[in-house]
This record gives C-alpha cells, sequence and structure tokens, in this order.
C-alpha cells in the first residue's frame, strides 16, 4: 500500500521548479550564444532538446543521456565529450558570476 502512495509536491515547489526550467534554459541561450565551435553548438542543442523532452523521457542513468545526446547532435563520442567539456566551462562560468543561476540547483 505505501508503495502504491503517491505524493504531491506542493505549489511552491513547483513554482520553483518551473523558475528553475526557465533559467535552465536562459543559460543554455547564453551559451549558445558564446560557443563558436559547430560541434559545441550540436552539443547545447542537444541539451537544450533533452531538457525541453525530459518528462517524456526514459532515461536511467548517465550512459542513456549520454547516448540520448549523442544520437540528437550527430556527433562521435569524442567529438561530444570535448564538446560538453566545453559547454561546461561556460556554464560554471555564468554560474559562478551571475546569483540568479547559481541557485538553480538548490536542494527542495
Amino acid at each position: 500500500m505505501i508503495e502504491s502512495y503517491n505524493c504531491v509536491p506542493s505549489p511552491e515547489s513547483v513554482l520553483i521548479q518551473q523558475e528553475d526550467r526557465e533559467r535552465m534554459f536562459k543559460v543554455l541561450n547564453m551559451i549558445e550564444c558564446r560557443v563558436n565551435n559547430e560541434n559545441e553548438k550540436l552539443c547545447v542543442k542537444a541539451v537544450t532538446k533533452l531538457f525541453k523532452d525530459i518528462d517524456n523521457l526514459e532515461l536511467l542513468n548517465k550512459r542513456a543521456v549520454f547516448v540520448y545526446l549523442r544520437e540528437i547532435s550527430g556527433l562521435n563520442p569524442k567529438q561530444l565529450s570535448v564538446a560538453m567539456s566545453n559547454v561546461r566551462k561556460h556554464f560554471r562560468e555564468i554560474t559562478k558570476n551571475n546569483e540568479e543561476y547559481r541557485s538553480m540547483f538548490r536542494m527542495m
């Protein structure tokens, strides 16, 4: 009986999640404007698509996410890995220098 119990998040939690999601898309747009390399642009577009479709995906682990990003972007594993490293650098820089984006992944 306990296993089948569903808990509905509070309205406040839902609102915070929506705001964080909007912030994430803003950050992804900022990164897309910063990158010059075509592979990095494909990577950012793939990550954006992943976040847009996140509620409809059956992503079980990190490997599944990587495979999904690889399929969307059309990059081989090495290209995607290099592009993701550069995108992560931009993400860290943006979140480090802006309080609004630094709080995106706070625990609820």
